[in-house]
């Protein structure tokens, strides 16, 4: 398997809706403002929208703190990211309803604990187009295990990593004691962090991966979170896996061959 990696892809608008107030606004606007060159707006829960990067015609990606830092704002903060939105589209020209959302969050057991929460939530949001069946809401669930730390832990090279993790909290530890930092990830960590995902899933779902089921992702979602779950009843740990990094093969920024 080989990762290619396409820097000039039209992504064209992007919404992402993240559980925190930092870590997720800062990887993101690494990724795709300073790797990639895009063109990025942040809007945190407490301090409103910020604005970075010359226009850019190719690809605008709108990162939103989510009402609530817990998974079930997805569903029941929808009235707030509309009043978000309207925001948007008066000062970005921001149009939600041909955009690419992803919903960001963590499988963190100390605050997302409800499974059956989060199994409605993967069936319901299981596109980033939403044209995957009328009876779902426009917009891909992307959960990293534990955090969004696995992201960029995998985006890493020649880092020796344990077999898994029991929380963010011990995750982010690890990370913290390696003195990794957002801004070490570079465009070739990208086509690593790939990589890492597949290797991740197939050591997970024992199966390789299919860039076509990102058009109704639901069941694969449902069996990686299904699988997870299961590992850690047995060891107490989560294999790290972020999804984040589907959201760039999704956009074919990175795809396998």
């Amino acid at each position: 398997m080989k990762v290619k990696f396409n820097p000039s892809a039209r992504i064209g608008q992007v919404i992402f809706v993240v559980e925190g107030d930092q870590t997720e606004h800062e990887l993101i606007e690494h990724v795709f403002a300073d790797l990639l060159k895009y063109e990025c707006v942040h809007h945190y829960r407490n301090k409103g929208a910020k604005y970075k990067n010359p226009r850019n015609q190719y690809g605008f990606v709108s990162v939103i703190s989510a009402e609530k830092s817990c998974i079930s704002s997805v569903k029941s903060g929808q009235g707030y990211l509309n009043a978000i939105y309207k925001e948007m589209i008066d000062s970005y020209k921001l149009r939600p309803d041909s955009a690419s959302i992803y919903y960001l969050f963590d499988r963190d057991r100390s605050s997302n604990t409800k499974p059956k929460v989060i199994r409605d939530l993967i069936t319901e949001f299981s596109s980033s187009s939403g044209e995957a069946d009328a009876t779902e809401s426009q917009g891909l669930l992307l959960i990293s295990y534990p955090s969004l730390e696995s992201a960029v832990l995998s985006a890493i090279p020649r880092i020796d990593i344990p077999a898994g993790f029991v929380s963010a909290q011990d995750l982010k530890t690890f990370i913290q004691n390696k003195h990794i930092k957002l801004g070490m990830i570079t465009q070739n960590g990208l086509k690593f962090a790939a990589k890492a995902f597949y290797d991740s899933f197939k050591q997970i779902l024992k199966s390789p991966f299919q860039t076509d089921s990102l058009d109704s992702f639901s069941l694969i979602n449902e069996q990686i979170f299904d699988a997870e779950e299961n590992i850690y009843h047995v060891s107490s740990r989560y294999i790290f896996l972020s999804l984040f990094i589907l959201s760039l093969v999704d956009l074919k920024i990175l795809s396998f061959s």
